[in-house]
């Protein structure tokens, strides 16, 4: 190093030591990038959906054997469709009545009532 003084020399292996660093972080930047993982979708994949939610095979083949005819859960399934289908319909018809009987509160009286209530 001819014509530098020592400080001037030290600072400049420093910028060096700095400048190699830099350059080690943006090659091992680059790096990573490369090595990154492909991002699956696990509504599409279901290997991806069995990593994240190991019952989900499980649970879809359940599904699937409900939705057959065959099947003894698809009977169950159907049962217990009928069973609530039929207590709506009793609901539907007392819930009926007692808005019937509701409303024949304000009709209007009959005109024989109404001849005897003036007289």
């Amino acid at each position: 190093m001819l014509g530098l003084t020592q400080v001037e020399g030290a600072r400049l292996v420093e910028i060096e030591a700095e400048r190699a660093a830099l350059v080690a972080l943006a090659v091992a930047a680059k790096e990573g990038d490369k090595k990154r993982e492909l991002k699956r979708n696990p509504l599409k994949n279901r290997a991806v959906m069995a990593k994240l939610n190991p019952g989900a095979n499980q649970r879809r083949k359940i599904r699937q054997l409900a939705s057959e005819k065959v099947t003894k859960q698809r009977e169950a399934v159907l049962s217990a469709k009928r069973a609530t289908a039929a207590a709506a319909k009793k609901h539907h018809g007392a819930s009926k009545e007692f808005y019937n009987k509701m409303m024949g509160a304000y009709d209007a009286k009959p005109a024989a009532e109404a001849a005897d209530d003036e007289e």
